[in-house]
């Protein structure tokens, strides 16, 4: 089974972990997360009556430990934001809050309608009177969008207005450091985490240097980092930490550790339940082992929950696995449909999953069209293996070759990386220096494969 981008989680939802002055994203490790179009609602809490039993604190707590809960909370913040945005027509600062909750949201319900209410709220904030906040804000929703040249300038303009506390410190140098690792500047990336762990080591700029360990092949320090930044965590959301066992899970996946990884999915599932982040990841492990009926249901609930396009492609990806081609065809073509309306509203957020579809389904000259847009957006090692595929897939190995020759010599590591350079390597005759760079693939992931 062919993993799906959602294997590893995207750069572009932002790691708030519940307040707006940890300004920096820590990314997951991939160039892309699924963003399903509309967000699931909360459920509706039951009316309290004489004859509702009292809760103990253990089903407090279990109920409160829920997707549900957890964004109704969110909710219940943006109504009471816009209430005093509304008395308050010149606040400035009530608009930026508003869109740093709808950036929180988003990164939950994965909604493109949170994205565009953030964008609203700060197109409000700008016409009154902004400041280096404002524009730092902007900054996380372009970065979230995979808009790293707007991201870029308006954290340049947040750069110069923002004062210096080591929180601020810490969380300036750690956004430079993940634009620096989106890029493929690996070396200035290191030099920027270090500086903000020197000014100042928090939950969010510990988990984003330990996707760049990740991304450069120290797995464990990765794991390292992660185990420490749930020590810097305090807040009362359970979610961002869920999001750090979660990403302990995609270690593992990524060594090919399948059990180990599912059970990094199911801590994740006791902190937010009924997160289909989560359980999306419980699907894949699952078609992984071969448990495809029970991923089938799965992933059939969640497609349900979030009408996402990538999952419909896993439902693809099965019944072509069992002969069912009239089936796979019919989910393909579902999953396309969505993912030209992701297309027409976010196109630089939509690439990196519509590219995954297209190099799996789709024509090879639309794949590379769209793998070279992806590359120019931000030229870091998974944009340049999409692209290097793209380019075998349209039968031009050579310029796939030159596509890789720069990222296997920086400090960018993964399995997918040498299993495409041994594809390439291959498709042009090297059968030694393939054999070679399959072996160092083996090395991450024993179970990879051409």
């Amino acid at each position: 089974m062919k993993r799906t981008a959602s294997s590893t989680l995207a750069f572009g939802l932002l790691v708030l972990f519940g307040c707006a002055s940890q300004s920096e994203p820590a990314p997951s490790a991939s160039a892309s997360a699924p963003v399903p179009e509309a967000a699931p609602a909360p459920a509706a809490a039951p009316k309290k009556t004489s004859k509702t039993p009292r809760l103990t604190k253990a089903q407090r707590d279990a109920q409160y430990r829920t997707f549900e809960a957890q964004l109704g909370r969110l909710d219940s913040s943006l109504q009471a934001l816009r209430t005093h945005a509304d008395a308050h027509p010149h606040n400035r600062m009530t608009r930026e809050r508003i869109a740093a909750t709808h950036l929180q949201r988003a990164r939950m319900s994965g909604s493109y309608d949170d994205y565009a209410a953030a964008e609203r709220a700060l197109e409000d904030a700008f016409e009154r009177q902004p400041s280096g906040e404002t524009s730092m804000l902007r900054a996380r929703l372009h970065y979230s969008l995979h808009r790293i040249p707007e991201a870029t300038a308006d954290f340049s303009a947040a750069a110069t207005r923002i004062r210096r506390t080591p929180d601020g410190a810490a969380s300036m140098a750690a956004f430079e450091g993940n634009l620096a690792l989106q890029t493929g500047r690996y070396d200035e990336a290191a030099e920027r985490f270090a500086a903000s762990l020197k000014a100042k080591r928090t939950m969010s700029n510990l988990s984003s240097y330990a996707v760049f360990l990740w991304k450069t092949g120290d797995f464990d320090g990765a794991e390292e980092h992660f185990r420490e930044a749930l020590t810097h965590y305090h807040g009362k959301p359970t979610e961002p930490i869920a999001w750090i066992h979660l990403n302990l899970g995609l270690l593992d996946l990524d060594r090919g550790r399948l059990d180990d990884a599912l059970a990094h999915y199911r801590e994740a599932e006791q902190h937010v339940a009924g997160y289909w982040l989560i359980d999306e990841h419980i699907a894949e492990i699952l078609t992984l082992r071969g448990e495809t009926e029970q991923a089938k249901a799965l992933y059939a609930d969640i497609i349900e929950r979030t009408n996402n396009p990538e999952f419909m492609d896993a439902m693809a990806g099965i019944a072509a696995e069992e002969g069912r081609a009239e089936d796979a065809a019919a989910w393909t073509a579902r999953a396309r449909a969505r993912y030209d309306a992701q297309l027409a509203r976010y196109p630089e957020a939509a690439y990196g999953h519509a590219l995954e579809h297209m190099l799996e389904f789709g024509e090879p000259s639309e794949a590379l069209t769209m793998a070279q847009k992806n590359y120019d957006l931000r030229p870091g090692g998974e944009a340049a293996v999409l692209l290097a595929q793209a380019q075998l897939a349209a039968g031009d190995a050579k310029a796939a070759d030159r596509t890789l020759a720069q990222t296997l010599k920086s400090r960018f590591r993964s399995a997918d990386l040498f299993v495409t350079a041994a594809s390439i390597a291959f498709a042009r005759g090297k059968d030694s220096q393939a054999e070679t760079l399959l072996t160092k693939a083996r090395g991450i992931d024993p179970t990879a494969s051409l």
